[in-house]
């Protein structure tokens, strides 16, 4: 019989890094002999699944009947979105572990309201940044299923796949598009952020939708991103985050297992060899749109193996049996 766990998502966004990163924990979980259980917070429990994507269903549930599960089962939260803290408060006070993806995401009561359960990171250096201030919590790697391999037919030189938005610097994507040759230009891809597309993108060129391709369908499968990816012959991801970096994101991963040349944010590397998970399997890091137009201009010579090692550091089904043996030995 398959040992359940339970995984409340307390975010309200069906798209980026937090139901990401619930859907590959589940698939790890699955492969590690645990039957996870995907929840989402609603007025009332519902008796039938719904459709979550990626291969996986989740269930509504109320918060009594879930505050009534945590007492029987290892529970995780895999993400609190600043209107359900008080709800993880509750949760944790009843013994449901809880993984920090961001330090933003800690304010004050948060940051009490954690001191009583473990805490997992996601990034060496937000857990390093935690224990600073006192907040003790374990790094696990970001979990990473491997998609099916698929097959796309390479019709365009660079792409980018993350959020169109004021942290993943799409402006420096369309200043630089300014620069390149039509034929050579970065098809943009993902989902927008209106009020920055309307008052950054489209005054940096009132053309720059000429390049964007829409949103593409993330919660379709993990094999939806490798199939724009493989579509190019490089991948930009500008991500920067304030005082975090150095290692992996999904859009990362997910270039990584593709087997594309990755372009970065130089202020995504911290200039530590211990945080710089990322450095060696990076094609090359930019901080300017006259050095991205350089890049994609340039022919990548690209090394698969660094990213290999990464994916494998990753793998899915091992992240999961470590952290679920680190959840048990904490509720003794």
């Amino acid at each position: 019989m398959k040992k359940i766990v339970a995984l409340p998502l307390l975010a309200d966004p069906r798209m980026g890094g937090w139901p990401t990163y619930t859907a590959h924990l589940a698939h790890g979980l699955i492969s590690a002999g645990w039957e996870p259980v995907i929840f989402r917070l609603a007025k009332r429990s519902e008796k039938k699944p719904r459709h979550f994507g990626r291969g996986l269903d989740y269930w509504n549930i109320s918060f009594n009947d879930l505050l009534e599960l945590t007492h029987t089962v290892p529970t995780l939260i895999t993400a609190v979105g600043k209107n359900h803290r008080e709800t993880a408060r509750d949760l944790m006070a009843e013994g449901a572990n809880v993984v920090i993806h961001d330090p933003t995401e800690l304010d004050a009561m948060m940051r009490e309201a954690i001191s009583v359960t473990k805490v997992f990171t996601i990034r060496k250096i937000i857990s390093d940044n935690l224990k600073k201030i006192g907040i003790d919590n374990q790094y696990l790697p970001h979990p990473y299923q491997r998609a099916t391999p698929v097959d796309s037919k390479l019709e365009k030189h660079a792409v980018s796949l993350s959020r169109v938005d004021f942290d993943k610097n799409t402006h420096l994507i369309v200043e630089a598009n300014k620069l390149l040759p039509e034929d050579k230009r970065i098809v943009i891809h993902g989902a927008l952020n209106r009020l920055y597309a309307k008052f950054k993108l489209e005054e940096t060129d009132p053309r720059w939708w000429d390049n964007y391709a829409g949103e593409w369908p993330a919660s379709e499968s993990t094999s939806a991103p490798l199939r724009i990816a493989n579509s190019a012959n490089m991948v930009i991801d500008l991500s920067t985050i304030k005082n975090d970096g150095g290692g992996t994101q999904y859009s990362f991963l997910e270039v990584f297992d593709a087997g594309k040349p990755l372009v970065i944010h130089s202020g995504w590397l911290t200039g530590n060899p211990d945080y710089d998970e990322i450095a060696p399997a990076v094609y090359c890091a930019v901080d300017s749109p006259e050095s991205l137009a350089e890049a994609v201009m340039g022919e990548p010579s690209y090394d698969k193996s660094e990213a290999e090692i990464i994916l494998n550091t990753h793998e899915a089904g091992n992240v999961a049996r470590n952290l679920m043996e680190a959840m048990l030995d904490a509720s003794g």
